[in-house]
């Protein structure tokens, strides 16, 4: 068996982004709303990242289980998902 460990910024070789990158593109995507750059900005100030959102959404959705916060997370997950098709185009680009 091998094993490859990879750091922080393993594909930025390849144009991924890093993650204070990924925090400026979400902030800037249209769809985002307030309550998600609410939530954004309060898990970065407190030393998260998106994926600590990403975990707020879902919880809220679980125990909610209503239209609006599915939506919220559905919707976030969107983004994130056009997010990361945006660096799959780029990262194809290079080989």
């Amino acid at each position: 068996m091998h094993i490859l460990l990879t750091g922080a910024g393993f594909s930025r070789n390849w144009g991924c982004w890093l993650a204070d990158e990924v925090f400026e593109y979400l902030l800037a995507d249209k769809q985002l709303t307030p309550q998600m750059r609410r939530q954004l900005w309060s898990d970065k100030n407190s030393g998260g990242n998106y994926e600590h959102t990403i975990q707020t959404f879902r919880d809220k959705a679980k125990r909610y289980r209503d239209a609006f916060h599915d939506g919220q997370y559905r919707d976030f997950m969107s983004i994130l998902f056009g997010m990361f098709n945006a660096m799959k185009a780029g990262y194809s680009q290079q080989g």
